[in-house]
Parts: C-alpha cells; structure tokens; sequence
C-alpha cells in the first residue's frame, strides 16, 4: 500500500509542471514549480519543460506511465523495472556549463539515493551513482566533481517515481576567457620593466606569472628584466562561485641583448723611457670590463689598462669588451700613440795637462743614454784617439770630437770638443779655465799660432 501510494502521490503531483515564477541571481537560477491535477500524462510533452534564459529545466517520467489514463491504473500492469524519473537542466545555447551547487527552497523528494549524470552532446561524459540526498534541505555542490565542468547537460534519475519538486535554485558556474595583449619584444636593461596587460571577461582579476624566473619575475601585471633571453609569461584566473577556472594564455616576449659602447681615452703622445708607463683608460656603457692589446707587442706591452713602452714608435692600442649573456660584443676602438725618440747629453770631466812624455791619457765621458761614444781627434799631429784613450803626440792644443748617433730609441746627441792641453811637463790636476764658445776659439787660435812659431824654430836649428 505504501508503494502504491507513493506512486499515485508522483502521478497525481506530475500530471502537470506550471511555471509560477523565475529569478536570476549573478550566476543563479531559481525555478518554482507547482502542480495541478490532470486525466493524461504523456513523456516529455511542453508542459513537462520550461524554459529560462539558456537553460531548459523539464521532469520526464517513462516506462509503464505512458499508458496512464487516470490514478487507479497504475496499480494495473505497472513495471517498476521500466520506469524512471528524470529531472534535467540543459543549456541550449550550445555552450559548456557546470553547477556550483543545487538546493530546494520548499520541498523536493526522491528515494533514497539518485543518479547524477552528465552529457555532452547527448553522451554521457561523467557520472555519480547511488547520490545520497538530504531532501528535502538539499545542498550539493559539484564544484569538486571532475568533469562537470565540460557537459551541456544534468540529469538527476531514479526508478522509484517519487520525484516532487515544488522549487530549486541552481547556481551554475560560467566559463571565462582571458585576453592577454601580447607585450612587444623588448631589448635587455638593468632592472628594466614593461607591462603584462590581461584580463578575464568575468572581471575576476588575472594573474601574470613567470616560467622563466631566471629572464623575469613578475609583480601584479609587471614584468621586471633579468636578463635577456625568452621570458615566458602567463596568464590565469582560478575562477571562484561563479565562474570556472579560464584557460591558462601563455606569451613569449624575446627579451635580446643590448648593445654596448665603449669609451677610450686618447692618450697623449709622449717620450721613450725606459720601462716607462702611462695609462690607457676605456670603458663601457654596459659597465663590463674592457680589454686593451697591442697591436705593436716589440712598442709597447699592455697589463690591465696600464702601457709599458718597450721602444719608440708608434704604439697601437685596442680597446674590446667581447658582451655577455645580456650585452652583444662591442665595437673595438683603437687609438695610437706617437711615443718619440729620447735627446741625449754627452757629459765629461774637463781634462788635466798632459806631458808629451806622460804617456795615454784616458778621457772620462758618457751618453746619459747609456750609449757607447765615438772619438776622433781633431788635430792628428799633436794627439791622436782610440776610443777614450788620448796619445799625446807633440805639445800643442789636443782636441778630441766626442759624438753618439742615436738609435731606435735616441736621438743623435750633439757633438762636444774636448781640448786638451799637450805641454812639455804635465800637471795632474790642472783644470782648463773655464771659457765660453768664442774664448775656446780664440784660446785656440792662439796655441795654433804659437805651436806653429815652435816648429819653424825647430825647422829652423835642423838646418
């Protein structure tokens, strides 16, 4: 008996389905339904759905019922195995959908336990089965349920066909999509940024993320440089009550190398010193060390940017920074540098009188070069030379040309007359007084004269 009046109670309250009243929350859809008596009941006739926005609510009922004319002829025939109860939303939009949760605001009955199922195209794609559900304050959230996500479909079933509802409010959740304005590539800069524009159409707030967190890192919608390189962003919106998670967007923005400048001093022209040294300052805008060679290694030797000279000449320079990982190799730039040959002094010590008889006599002078110096004599038939050392020959004045011709790294020295005074006897530490140019002249003019007088006399007594 019990049975049996549960099945006339389901006939008896779905002969008919009257839509009294529909509300639209934000993502929410309230259906109120109340029912009426009837003589005939067929399977999903119009009065058995109705229709809100893009949804479709309808209960269906099958097997033996179709045949129903009154009440009292379910008892007659009735099989249990062929009958079901279905209540179904469809989104007839032809877009995906998903419930967040489904609740009854007044009564809504079924057996103990119901199906859940969910299609795609008319193809079951995911289900739950034996769903117990706490009727008639009934809440179910399916935002956990895989797969619900992607259907077009709902269908709650049973075979009992004690299925009352009077009123139930559905939220379902609604997809999303994200915009994701593609950055323009970009070129490296310390600690440079640039915007990640994207956004969801559920004005939910969008996350722009780094995969690359060596090239960049992102801070809300922008991207800070690390380093040049692909920087590979994306962007999510996780969704919330109302709203699935969106497609993830992913945007490579080719962050390249920058170009570098460098800078190089010109050093000024200078003078050979033996292992002198002068500076050669470059750099780069990048602020990346910069290299200097020589292009003339037998001129000049580089360390650092410190010059050695190493002879006179010209001395080629080149300054290079070859870049990194974030800066291309820079343009190299050469400067040269006029290093000039060196003057040389020649320095003596004045000589003494020397005997005639005395014997050689050495000259001591020197290049403040360090080079080796010539002799030669001026006046061959009172002294002659061979190298520093002076061979008195007769008395007179002696006067020894003392030069250095230079060389790579010197110039020619001018030459210097030493005179020397050949008398009978010698005196050791005799100094010649000093004279200027135009004494030595004469004071040699004058000891020409009186050496000549001396040797007609001597001419003179040999015949």
């Amino acid at each position: 008996m019990n049975n049996l009046y549960r099945l006339l109670k389901t006939t008896l309250l779905y002969t008919s389905l009257l839509l009294v009243s529909t509300v639209f929350g934000t993502n929410n859809i309230t259906e109120t339904f109340e029912t009426a008596g009837f003589t005939n009941h067929n399977d999903a006739s119009s009065s058995g759905k109705v229709t809100v926005g893009d949804f479709d609510f309808s209960v269906q009922t099958g097997g033996s019922l179709k045949t129903v004319i009154s009440p009292a002829a379910i008892s007659l025939g009735f099989d249990r195995t062929q009958a079901v109860t279905r209540f179904s939303i469809t989104n007839n939009n032809g877009d995906t959908f998903g419930f967040r949760g489904f609740s009854s605001s007044n009564q809504f009955e079924m057996s103990e336990t119901v199906n859940v199922s969910g299609y795609l195209n008319g193809t079951r794609v995911t289900n739950i089965e034996n769903v117990t559900i706490p009727w008639p304050e009934a809440n179910i959230d399916f935002s956990s349920r895989a797969g619900f996500e992607d259907v077009d479909e709902v269908r709650f079933e049973n075979s009992d066909l004690y299925f009352l509802l009077e009123a139930a409010q559905i939220s379902i959740k609604s997809t999303q999509t994200i915009t994701f304005v593609d950055p323009a590539d970009i070129t490296y800069s310390p600690n440079g940024t640039f915007s990640a524009t994207a956004s969801s159409d559920s004005a939910l707030p969008v996350t722009v993320s780094s995969t690359t967190p060596l090239v960049c890192s992102v801070t809300n919608q922008t991207v800070t440089i690390l380093s040049a390189g692909n920087c590979n962003l994306t962007a999510s919106q996780a969704g919330d009550n109302n709203y699935f998670p969106a497609t993830s967007i992913n945007q490579v923005v080719t962050i390249a190398k920058a170009p570098q400048t460098i800078t190089f001093t010109d050093p000024s022209d200078t003078t050979y010193s033996a292992a002198g040294t002068f500076e050669a300052p470059a750099n780069s805008n990048s602020s990346l060390a910069v290299t200097i060679n020589s292009i003339t290694p037998s001129i000049c030797s580089v360390s650092g940017q410190t010059v050695t000279i190493l002879t006179a000449g010209n001395c080629a320079l080149t300054a290079s920074q070859a870049g990194n990982s974030n800066y291309l190799a820079a343009n190299d730039v050469s400067q040269i540098i006029n290093i000039a040959k060196l003057n040389q002094v020649i320095n003596f010590t004045p000589p003494s009188v020397v005997g005639v008889n005395d014997g050689t006599y050495t000259l001591d002078a020197n290049a403040d070069s360090g080079l080796v110096l010539a002799y030669s004599s001026l006046t061959p038939d009172i002294c002659t030379v061979s190298g520093n050392i002076v061979i008195p020959l007769s008395i007179g004045n002696c006067q020894i040309v003392v030069s250095q011709t230079g060389n790579i790294n010197y110039n020619a020295s001018n030459s210097v007359v030493i005179n020397i005074i050949i008398a009978a006897h010698g005196h050791n530490t005799q100094e010649i007084p000093s004279l200027n140019n135009v004494g030595l002249i004469l004071l040699s003019l004058l000891l020409i004269f009186f050496a000549n007088i001396s040797h007609k006399k001597r001419q003179m007594y040999k015949n």
